[in-house]
């Protein structure tokens, strides 16, 4: 298995032991998705500002973090209510991002 990926298992299984808060998760998210990436290969390289590779990286990135988010409020049924509402919080933050550059980009 590759290294990056391992590394990123064990945090994922430390999280589950200690709850962590909405920023931790994020940079988890972050990591796991540069991680995924680069096991499939891709160009850890950011593409061109600009191009069309640009704007589907802009976008995903918001993307992931949603879902991810939306996965633990979905499927963590000892979230507090506090921290929920943190996840929400940041959950409409990326989506005001995505719906910026979807403004800025494509017309």
């Amino acid at each position: 298995m590759h290294t990056l990926l391992e590394k990123q298992l064990a945090q994922l299984r430390i999280a589950a032991q200690t709850p962590p808060d909405a920023e931790q998760w994020a940079a988890l998210l972050n990591e796991i998705s540069r991680a995924y990436e680069a096991l499939l290969g891709e160009n850890p390289q950011p593409p061109a500002e600009g191009s069309a590779e640009h704007l589907r990286h802009e976008l995903k990135t918001p993307l992931a973090s949603v879902r991810g988010f939306a996965d633990v409020i979905l499927n963590d049924t000892d979230l507090d209510d506090a921290t929920r509402r943190e996840f929400l919080q940041l959950i409409v933050k990326e989506t005001d991002r995505v719906i910026t550059l979807v403004d800025r980009h494509i017309r």
